[in-house]
């Protein structure tokens, strides 16, 4: 009777507690139906480096656990770059599959900003942009026009054409910094990695001078920093206008892939029964 209105899905979040609070308001707006937000809030006396440490980052192996009991899809934000990634997957409980999700730079000229690449394989690129070792990815179910390949994975932002060319030279779509930290967690722990990335800069753009500009723990772009940065040097504005626009663009069709991919009701093709929810 009552089947229809159970979740098929759950995300779990940790969340600091705060007198007024949109968070769940914006969550269910968004979110596809069947899909239940899971939450433990974090009581916080005021945002410190110690109680941090007191009330998040001390009980947050016992917190996960707690809600991985509860049977959630657990989203952890990483942050921008290989290391970042590292230590969020290691970080990370027991799972039975890893997905990585993001933005990236597109590797071939007839990718634009907001399309959508999910990974067939993930190479790891050497500091010269020449393939390593590789991963197989499995293709999760997407109800979305997307193009399926090779995802290439850099320990450093690559900003410049000529490194955009050579990382395409292994056969790779799209590239960014994580996946490959996510691949090799996977791997050590023998579950599937699959791969959901929406193209952000395209091949041709050239990012070198607004490298500075971009705020690390986000990959947008900083206020502060672009101020700072891009003020003195006039000719770069046009670039840095046009990258925030592409940011706004694939964050909206990022959007659009989160909620379609944790509303899909099958499982992850390729993937072994023990990946499959």
């Amino acid at each position: 009777m009552f089947e229809p209105y159970l979740p098929k899905h759950k995300v779990g979040v940790l969340l600091p507690l705060s007198i007024i609070d949109n968070a769940a308001y914006e969550f269910y707006r968004l979110a596809p139906p069947g899909v239940m937000q899971v939450m433990i809030p974090i009581g916080l006396a005021e945002f410190s480096p110690g109680d941090v440490e007191r009330a998040l980052l001390k009980p947050l192996a016992a917190n996960l656990d707690k809600l991985m009991e509860r049977g959630v899809s657990l989203v952890v934000q990483s942050g921008m770059g290989a290391e970042r990634a590292i230590a969020a997957a290691r970080a990370a409980p027991a799972a039975e599959l890893f997905l990585s999700l993001g933005c990236g730079g597109g590797l071939l000229p007839w990718l634009r900003t907001g399309d959508v690449v999910v990974a067939t394989e993930v190479v790891r690129l050497d500091p010269s942009c020449r393939p390593g070792a590789s991963m197989a990815a499995v293709v999760p179910p997407l109800e979305l026009a997307v193009h399926a390949g090779v995802v290439a994975s850099s320990d450093a932002p690559l900003v410049t054409t000529a490194e955009k060319t050579a990382a395409a030279g292994c056969g790779a779509l799209l590239v960014d910094m994580e996946s490959w930290a996510l691949a090799a967690e996977a791997h050590r722990r023998g579950v599937p990695l699959a791969v959901v990335r929406v193209v952000l800069d395209v091949a041709g753009d050239e990012l070198g001078a607004l490298a500075d500009a971009i705020d690390i723990e986000t990959g947008d772009i900083d206020p502060w920093r672009a101020a700072r940065v891009l003020l003195p040097r006039p000719w770069t504005w046009p670039a840095a206008l046009q990258l925030a626009r592409q940011q706004s663009e694939a964050a909206e069709r990022l959007t659009e892939a989160v909620s379609l991919l944790f509303g899909a009701r099958t499982g992850f093709a390729g993937a072994p029964a023990a990946a499959r929810r």
